[in-house]
């Protein structure tokens, strides 16, 4: 018969260490995330505001036969 496993201090430390870095870098990708999708959001914005300014003109050519 196996005896329990006892949690010992310093690898409560520990998990409560990785637990905080996994927090940190979830924290920072999501802010990551939500910075570049704001800057796109507001490009479609932006070109959903303004129409297109070009106009097309179809060029009449008239070619002379030789």
């Amino acid at each position: 018969m196996q005896t329990p496993h006892v949690i010992e201090p310093n690898e409560v430390q520990t998990t409560k260490k990785l637990t905080l870095i996994f927090a940190a870098i979830a924290l920072s990708f999501s802010a990551t995330t939500v910075l570049a999708m704001n800057g796109q959001a507001d490009r479609y914005h932006e070109a959903q505001s303004y129409p297109t300014k070009t106009v097309e003109q179809v060029a009449d050519v008239k070619v002379s036969a030789r």
